[in-house]
């Protein structure tokens, strides 16, 4: 066993590949994603949830982050699409920070008050090449508000 994950790693590094390989393209946007709209915080996330819209930003646990291709259709492909799909966020927990109320309580997975919504989901393409998030903002125009740690106010 031992010796067929040596030839793996040989095979890898003689293609010029990395073991990243076994990534998709598409979870590697999905990150790409997640680094730009949230800071990590010791065992926790800061940063704003789409779709929370009373928070000013929110802070999670448990953050994990999938995708989830969808067929592509023929005109789908027509039109230049590459990759139609979501970016599945699930969270363990969050609260959420507001100006106005300060910490909200804790809730389960990441639909705050929401009960019972353990996900949320982005829109995620590749059109012409480049990956799109919520479908129309590539990586170099996707550019979220970044909270930093030292900005988490304390809250119950």
């Amino acid at each position: 066993m031992v010796r067929i994950s040596i030839v793996i790693v040989a095979l890898a590094s003689l293609a010029g590949c990395s073991l990243r390989v076994f990534r998709s393209e598409a979870d590697e946007a999905a990150q790409r994603f997640i680094d730009k709209s949230f800071s990590k915080c010791g065992d926790s996330y800061l940063g704003s949830i789409p779709g929370r819209l009373w928070a000013t930003y929110s802070q999670v646990k448990g953050l994990s982050v999938s995708t989830q291709p969808q067929d592509l259709s023929a005109a789908d492909k027509l039109n230049g699409y590459e990759w139609i799909g979501q970016i599945r966020i699930e969270c363990s927990s969050v609260r959420d920070f507001s100006q106005l109320r300060g910490w909200s309580q804790w809730y389960s997975g990441c639909g705050g008050m929401a009960i019972g919504v353990s996900a949320v989901y982005i829109p995620l393409y590749k059109r012409n090449g480049k990956w799109l998030f919520y479908g129309k903002w590539d990586d170099a125009s996707y550019s979220p508000k970044i909270f930093s740690c030292g900005q988490i106010p304390p809250g119950p």
